[in-house]
């Protein structure tokens, strides 16, 4: 075994650290995945997904080739690793890998749009006991009309 010292750079993951904090983010991947999908000049926006919208998998029309939302969905699966903020909107349009629309597309685009905004963005580790320790869920499924 070799000791390499400190991790600053490990499969897309950024750490830095000093002696209180440790921080995570996946910033070079984040903009070489805008660069890959052509996304780098989007327009930045401030939430991944529209407020209100509700997406069901008959919406829109479907994809001649679902291999691009397959790439670009899989792209952010990875990312939720260290971007928590974007969970949901990323499970959400995972629901619509079999049989993908332009819909859904939109909205996948969105969430890089919003990721484009908030490139930084990552987990901040900070060296203190947890005091309290909150959970939420929701209980209709998020208003979702297939489920």
């Amino acid at each position: 075994m070799k000791d390499l010292g400190d991790i600053y750079y490990f499969l897309g993951l950024q750490i830095a650290r000093d002696e209180s904090t440790i921080t995570i983010t996946q910033t070079r991947y984040l903009l070489s995945l805008l660069q890959k999908f052509g996304l780098d000049g989007a327009k930045p926006v401030s939430t991944p997904l529209a407020a209100g919208s509700s997406m069901s998998a008959t919406d829109g029309v479907p994809l001649a080739d679902p291999s691009h939302y397959h790439c670009l969905v899989g792209s952010l699966q990875y990312l939720t690793l260290t971007r928590p903020d974007i969970s949901f909107a990323v499970h959400h349009v995972c629901r619509f890998m079999q049989t993908p629309h332009d819909t859904h597309l939109i909205a996948v685009k969105r969430i890089f749009r919003y990721l484009k905004g908030t490139l930084n963005v990552g987990l901040h580790y900070i060296r203190n006991p947890i005091h309290e320790l909150r959970g939420f869920c929701d209980a209709d499924w998020a208003g979702c009309r297939d489920d």
